[in-house]
């Protein structure tokens, strides 16, 4: 081995090592992968204008801030709307009139605050809204009264299993039963101005590509938490199926949904649902027998160049933030059936009305509320 080679192992070593310090909470410990070609943006998935067109920003009676609202759901009347922001509040938007006309009249108001950061959100017939909150584990807050109420920070009662990272959820409402995900054992952190950094959490994740997600199900009646799946890659989104015999789950940085089986025969069985997306999905829900999938941003090719090659990785997570390159602003929305079968897609391509869809919430079958974890509001789909 030359000199000049050996210096450059040397070099290499020391940014590794370097690398494996970058996160708090454990060392980063980034393996290679291998991700398949991404897909075209043609026939299931060809490029159209529907969400350029069709979509608008919310915009309220009154001001209040709902800068990072990754995810919005409705109650099943369509007269309240819920999310929750990057400074750690869950709101209810109170809808008072014609959606469809555009003269519905839309005044938030601060349900509780939770102190972290709060991403997925899901309504519990007896719990109330339940909140995913990245920093601090499941909660349930009540709308009649506020109260905050932590349902799980680990799975097992003595806190030896901490949920790290708790991304998305949704309820069974016969048997109340909450399924949720724990995306990654890499932890957000806080930053200078308190708030806590789930974005570039997620970004060592995708570099390390640990595989260490999993799916969970909380069970109210004895407050026990099951672990159905683990070994996803960055599990994030999360919906039940119409049947309820599967959950399905977004593994964000493989670029595919995974079906978990919750049938007493196949429970906790795991299959790929629906591969080689052609973009990172976030946010899932289910709407029919269908499911609607967000991508928060195209294929990185710049990722996908060096995921194979751990030690350029480790190089590549020291780099100051302002040096990562960032996500290219393009909205879609995937719509599947229960057999991965797309059924339609939908684009900003432009970015420009829609720039990135974290949350997707069907409130009828041409009406979507989309969540933008990088916006400043919440966004209304009519007529698609």
């Amino acid at each position: 081995m030359s000199p000049s080679t050996s210096l450059l192992v040397v070099v290499i070593a020391i940014l590794a090592a370097l690398a494996a310090r970058t996160v708090p909470h454990r060392p980063l410990l980034i393996v290679p992968f291998y991700p398949k070609p991404p897909p075209a943006l043609d026939g299931p998935y060809a490029l159209n204008t529907v969400l350029t067109d069709l979509c608008v920003d919310v915009t309220l009676a009154h001001p209040f801030d709902l800068a990072g609202a990754e995810t919005a759901i409705a109650s099943p009347d369509g007269l309240s709307w819920y999310t929750a922001t990057s400074a750690g509040v869950v709101a209810r938007i109170d809808v008072d009139g014609d959606v469809d006309a555009g003269t519905a009249l839309l005044t938030a108001h601060p349900l509780a605050y939770l102190g972290g950061r709060p991403l997925g959100l899901a309504l519990h017939p007896e719990l109330g809204v339940v909140v995913a909150d990245a920093a601090r584990g499941l909660f349930s807050v009540s709308e009649e009264t506020g109260i905050v109420t932590l349902l799980a920070a680990s799975v097992d009662p003595e806190g030896t299993d901490p949920i790290l990272y708790a991304d998305d959820v949704d309820v069974d409402a016969d048997s109340g039963t909450i399924y949720f995900s724990d995306a990654s054992t890499i932890a957000p952190w806080r930053n200078a101005d308190n708030s806590f950094e789930t974005f570039e959490a997620s970004v060592k994740d995708a570099l390390e590509a640990g595989h260490t997600g999993r799916l969970l199900a909380y069970h109210p009646a004895n407050r026990s938490v099951e672990v159905l799946a683990d070994g996803l890659y960055f599990a994030n989104g999360v919906a039940l199926s119409e049947d309820k015999t599967f959950v399905v789950v977004a593994e964000t940085f493989a670029a595919r949904v995974s079906r978990v089986w919750l049938t007493s025969d196949r429970r906790g069985d795991v299959e790929v649902l629906i591969d080689n997306l052609p973009g990172y999905p976030d946010g899932v829900s289910a709407f029919k027998e269908t499911f609607w999938i967000s991508i928060a941003a195209p294929r990185s090719k710049f990722l996908e160049l060096v995921h194979p090659y751990a030690p350029v990785k480790s190089v590549f997570s020291l780099l100051p933030r302002w040096m990562v390159p960032k996500p290219r602003k393009h909205g879609m929305a995937i719509q599947i059936d229960p057999t991965g079968a797309v059924v339609r897609t939908l684009h900003d391509p432009s970015g420009e009305v829609v720039p990135m869809v974290t949350g997707i919430h069907a409130m009828a079958v041409d009406r979507l509320l989309i969540g933008n974890l990088k916006g400043d509001g919440i966004i209304l789909c009519r007529g698609v």
